[in-house]
C-alpha cells in the first residue's frame, strides 16, 4: 500500500482527501460524429451558422428526433388558422376574445385574464404570447401563437376541420380580425409535407443530401391519402350506414335475430330458393314429355312454327263545292269562286278483326251563293254585266278492310344433337356453385361490417403509416445534430458522394466534460454520490494561477493493484464570465506533476 498520499490541495473540501494521480484527461460529455443513413450527393452546408468558416466552429443546437418522430407519427392535419392586424397599440380596457374568454389589455401589473401594454404595438404583442401560452383557460388553450410586429396570429392547437368553429374577435381600436372564427382546417390533408418539414427544422440543418425524388414521394403520398379521404373516409357513416342496409344480415351470425331482407345475403338466399323452383318445374316438364333422361330426351332436328295474322282497315273520304259567277263587260270576262268546305273528320282508328261498324261519313256540305265581300276571290277586274252563274258539288268516300291469316313450319337438320334436360340440369348445377361462392364471399364480407368504424380507422391509420415512411425517408436526407455543441470537424464538400454511415460532420460539447482518472486512493468511491476537486496549473506554466474544478464520480472501477480506482468525473467546464468560456480545452491532457485531486 502506497504511503506517500499528497496532501489536499488549498481550496479543497475538507470532507475530501487526497488521492494520488496516475492519469488524467478530458473527453467531452457529448461527441458525435454525424452521419447519413443512406446513400448520395451532399448538398449545400447550412454557411448561416458561421458565415465567416463555414460550419466550422458554428454553435448548433440539439435537435430532438424523437420529439420530432412522436409529433409525426400522431399524424397532424392542416390546423384551421385565423389573424387579428393591429394599427395602433391597445389602449387600456380593450379586449381580445378567443372562444368566448375575454383577455384584456391593462397598463397595469396584469393579473388573471389580462395582457400587459408595452411601450410599442411590437412589445405588446411580444409580451403578450408568454401569457396566452401559459394560460390555463381552458378556451385559451385550443389556440396555439404567434406575433409579429402588427399581427397576432392564432392557428387551432388540434388539426382538422374541427378547428375552423373556434371563434375569436376584438375590441382594440383599428384592429381587423381575418373572420369570426378560425378558418382552412382540413382533416383530409396530413400536415407535414416536404415543404413543412423544412421549415421546422430548418434552425437545425448542417448540411443536406440532394433529395428531390424524395420530396415528389412525399408530396404524392400525402396527395393521394388526401383524395382516399374525399373518396371514402370523410363520409364513413354514411357509407357504414349504407353497408349495414345492403350487405349485413344480423340472422347470419344469430339465427334469433330478425333478418335484414334488404341484405345480399338475403337475396343470394332468395335467389337460391327461385333457381331451385325453377328446376323442379322444368325438371317436371321435361318428365312429362318422356324428355327427362336417357335416349329420349335427345334432340336432333330444330323444328319451328310461325303463325301470323294481319288485319288491315282503311278510309278516305273527299268533298268539296264549287259557286261560279261569269261577268262580261267591257273591262273583260271576270271569274270568281269560292274556297269548298272542310272535308268530314276521318273515321276512327280500325279496330282489331274483325272490325265494328264503321261509322256514316258526314254529309257533303251545302252549296251557298254569296256575294263579293264574303269569300269571293277575283281574278280580274273591269266593268261588266253579268251573263251566266254555275253551282256545282262534289263528294267521294273510299273505304278497305282484310284479314290475312299464315302457318309457317320451318325444320333444320344440321347433324348436331342436344339434350335439353341435361343441358338443363348443368345450367341449374353451375347457378348452384355460383351462388354457393356468392353466398360465402357475401358471408365472409358480413365479418367486419359491426366494425367498420375501426376498420375505416385502421385503413386511415395504415396510409398514414405509409405516408410517415416517406416523411422519415425524407427527413433521413437532412443531417442535424441529436446534441448541443460546436462543429469540430467537416469531412465532405457539397457535391461529394455520401455512403451510408460515413462521418460528415463532428459536433463536440465541452460545457459539461468527462475527465478520465486512474488514482491511487485508500478509501471507498461511491458512484453518483462521492465528488471530487482537480486542482492544475494550465499547460504547465509556472506562471499561470492553479484551476479547480469539481465533479460528481459517475463511474468507479477498481483495480488489481490496492487502492488503485479508475474513475469518470462529470464536471460542469463552463467558467463564470460573460459570456461563459470552457475552462478546460477539448481533448486537454493534465500534468501529473502540477495536478492533486482530491475525492470524499
Amino acid at each position: 500500500m502506497p504511503d506517500n498520499l499528497p496532501t489536499p490541495a488549498a481550496g479543497a473540501p475538507a470532507s475530501q482527501l487526497p488521492a494520488k494521480v496516475v492519469s488524467l484527461r478530458v473527453r467531452p460529455f457529448g461527441a458525435s460524429h454525424l452521419c447519413f443513413e443512406t446513400d448520395g450527393i451532399l448538398g449545400d452546408l447550412n454557411l448561416t451558422l458561421n458565415p465567416k468558416a463555414g460550419l466550422l466552429g458554428a454553435t448548433v443546437p440539439a435537435f430532438r428526433f424523437e420529439d420530432f418522430y412522436t409529433l409525426l407519427r400522431s399524424r397532424p392535419t392542416q390546423p384551421a388558422i385565423g389573424t387579428i392586424k393591429f394599427t395602433t397599440n391597445p389602449a387600456a380596457g380593450a379586449t381580445i376574445t378567443l372562444s368566448g374568454t375575454a383577455w384584456t389589455f391593462v397598463s397595469t401589473l396584469p393579473t388573471g385574464n389580462q395582457l400587459p401594454i408595452g411601450s410599442t404595438l411590437a412589445v405588446t404583442l411580444t409580451e403578450a404570447l408568454p401569457v396566452l401560452r401559459a394560460s390555463t383557460d381552458a378556451n385559451t388553450k385550443l389556440f396555439t401563437y404567434a406575433a409579429s410586429a402588427t399581427v397576432l396570429g392564432l392557428t387551432a392547437a388540434i388539426g382538422g376541420s374541427g378547428g375552423n368553429a373556434l371563434t375569436f374577435s376584438t375590441t382594440v381600436s383599428g384592429a381587423t380580425a381575418s373572420g369570426s372564427t378560425l378558418s382552412g382546417g382540413d382533416s383530409s390533408r396530413l400536415l407535414y409535407d416536404f415543404t413543412k418539414i423544412q421549415t421546422e427544422v430548418a434552425p437545425y440543418i448542417l448540411t443536406t443530401l440532394r433529395a428531390e425524388p424524395k420530396k415528389a414521394a412525399l408530396g404524392k403520398a400525402i396527395s393521394m391519402r388526401q383524395n382516399a379521404f374525399f373518396a371514402k373516409y370523410a363520409h364513413g357513416e354514411k357509407i357504414i350506414a349504407l353497408m349495414n342496409q345492403y350487405y349485413y344480415n344480423p340472422q347470419d351470425f344469430d339465427p334469433t335475430q330478425p333478418a335484414n331482407p334488404n341484405s345480399k345475403s338475403a337475396r343470394l338466399g332468395i335467389l337460391r330458393s327461385t333457381n331451385e323452383s325453377m328446376w323442379i318445374a322444368l325438371s317436371g316438364a321435361y318428365a312429362s314429355v318422356n324428355q327427362e333422361a336417357g335416349t329420349p330426351g335427345v334432340v336432333g332436328d330444330v323444328i319451328s312454327t310461325l303463325t301470323s295474322d294481319v288485319t288491315s282497315f282503311g278510309y278516305e273520304s273527299t268533298g268539296g263545292a264549287t259557286e261560279e259567277l261569269v261577268s262580261t263587260g267591257s273591262g273583260g270576262e271576270v271569274v270568281a269562286g269560292q274556297q269548298p268546305s272542310a272535308p268530314p273528320p276521318p273515321w276512327p282508328t280500325p279496330q282489331p278483326w274483325p272490325p265494328a261498324n264503321p261509322p256514316t261519313p258526314s254529309n257533303p256540305p251545302s252549296p251557298t251563293v254569296d256575294n263579293w265581300d264574303n269569300g269571293w276571290i277575283p281574278s280580274t277586274f273591269g266593268d261588266s254585266t253579268t251573263s251566266s252563274s254555275q253551282i256545282s258539288t262534289s263528294y267521294e268516300t273510299n273505304s278497305n278492310r282484310s284479314l290475312e291469316h299464315e302457318d309457317q313450319t320451318i325444320r333444320t337438320q344440321n347433324g348436331v344433337f342436344r339434350h335439353p334436360f341435361y343441358k338443363a340440369q348443368a345450367q341449374y348445377q353451375r347457378a348452384q356453385i355460383s351462388l354457393d361462392d356468392q353466398q360465402f364471399s357475401a358471408f365472409m364480407s358480413e365479418q367486419n361490417i359491426p366494425y367498420l368504424e375501426t376498420v375505416f380507422e385502421n385503413e386511415l391509420i395504415s396510409m398514414d403509416a405509409d405516408v410517415y415512411r416517406t416523411q422519415i425517408a425524407y427527413l433521413n436526407t437532412i443531417l442535424m445534430s441529436p446534441i448541443a455543441g460546436i462543429v469540430t470537424g467537416v469531412y465532405k464538400n457539397p457535391g461529394d458522394v455520401v455512403r451510408a454511415g460515413e462521418p460528415v460532420v463532428r459536433v463536440e460539447n465541452y460545457a459539461v466534460i468527462l475527465i478520465e482518472a486512474t488514482v491511487v486512493f485508500r478509501g471507498p468511491i461511491l458512484v453518483n454520490k462521492s465528488t471530487a476537486t482537480i486542482t492544475t496549473t494550465l499547460f504547465g506554466s509556472s506562471a499561470g494561477q492553479p484551476t479547480s474544478i469539481t465533479g460528481v464520480a459517475v463511474a468507479a472501477r477498481g483495480h488489481n493493484d490496492d487502492d488503485t480506482w479508475h474513475l469518470v468525473i462529470e464536471c460542469n467546464n463552463m467558467d463564470k464570465s460573460s459570456p461563459p468560456q470552457p475552462i478546460f480545452p477539448p481533448s486537454y491532457r493534465f500534468d501529473v506533476d502540477d495536478t492533486t485531486i482530491t475525492i470524499g
